[in-house]
């Protein structure tokens, strides 16, 4: 390493005005005995001040834990409580607003011509849910004055007769793909 006589030629050539504030000193000077004399100066302001007096009322201490309150850490607490009573309380709650599905028009099957029935099941039979139906005969009630009947009586002979013919008129290849 370089001895410090080379250090300071070095810091010489490199920057003569920092080698000039190194030979007059750090610059900053303080009065003699100012430590001295420091503590009965600022004594003496006190004094002549005179004691501060806090009149408080019961607002400003209202005020001042209100504005406690509002700080971030409380407001979060607060609004995370509310949050999750709100929705505990819609979680929890039963529903007493659900009423039961009445039809909108109640229209009886004897009401509506054969004819009609018959094309509309005829077009729609695809779309109708077995489900539905099986339900529908389900609910159906004894107390029910009024039975009525899609299709018209047929005798077992009649039905027997129209089965024959239906079995006849089927192709075994149908009667695979519905298998």
């Amino acid at each position: 390493m370089k001895n410090k006589e080379e250090l300071k030629e070095e810091l010489e050539g490199l920057s003569p005005f920092l080698t000039k504030m190194k030979e007059e000193g750090d610059g900053f000077k303080v009065p003699a005995d100012y430590f001295k004399t420091l503590p009965d100066e600022v004594l003496n302001k006190v004094q002549r001040q005179g004691p501060a007096v806090e009149r408080s009322s019961w607002f400003d201490g209202i005020a001042s834990f209100l504005q406690m309150l509002w700080q971030p850490k409380y407001v979060l607490a607060v609004a995370s409580a509310a949050a999750i009573l709100i929705a505990a309380v819609c979680f929890f709650k039963k529903d007493t607003t659900k009423e039961e599905v009445q039809p909108i028009a109640a229209v009886q099957v004897s009401d509506i011509p054969f004819e009609e029935l018959h094309e509309y099941l005829s077009d729609n039979i695809a779309d109708i849910d077995e489900n539905l139906i099986v339900e529908a005969s389900l609910s159906t009630t004894e107390s029910q004055t009024t039975k009525t009947t899609i299709l018209p009586k047929a005798t077992t002979e009649e039905l027997e007769g129209y089965l024959d013919d239906v079995i006849d008129e089927i192709d075994p290849k149908d009667l695979e793909d519905l298998f």
